[in-house]
């Protein structure tokens, strides 16, 4: 998992809940620099211009002037992942996709989440196509 991750930051609303993911981090993958910072625009400015990929994993929806962020602060390299799924399209992923990043958005972590839970439950494979069509059509 953390092959080629030379430096893993956390932005948190909560700074104890970041130092806490920070910690554990630190405790499963020593070989990889961690450290937890604010959602401070300043600070994520900073930081995205030395990210690769940016995962967005709050229940926020940020739209408009709730982004932490400006959006001269993206750069076309990123790959941006806004775990949100409904919206399919947010106002990161809007933002992201018009700086010319790579944009995706939960649906795909929310159907291999289920499709595992389905085997744990019944020990057979899911029909992924057919599961896939139906979250498609859901939202």
């Amino acid at each position: 998992v953390s092959e080629g991750v030379s430096e893993l930051i956390v932005a948190n609303r909560t700074d104890a809940r970041a130092r806490r993911l920070v910690q554990a981090i630190g405790e499963h993958f020593p070989k990889v620099s961690a450290r937890a910072i604010g959602l401070q625009t300043g600070l994520l400015e900073e930081v995205c211009g030395r990210t690769d990929i940016l995962i967005h994993a709050t229940s926020n929806h940020w739209e408009g002037d709730s982004l932490p962020f400006r959006a001269s602060a993206l750069r076309r390299s990123m790959a941006i992942c806004d775990l949100i799924y409904n919206p399919s399209v947010t106002g990161l992923t809007r933002m992201a996709s018009e700086a010319g990043c790579r944009v995706m958005n939960g649906a795909g972590m929310l159907l291999h989440q289920g499709a595992l839970s389905l085997e744990l439950w019944v020990g057979q494979k899911p029909p992924l196509d057919v599961m896939r069509s139906a979250l498609e059509k859901a939202f």
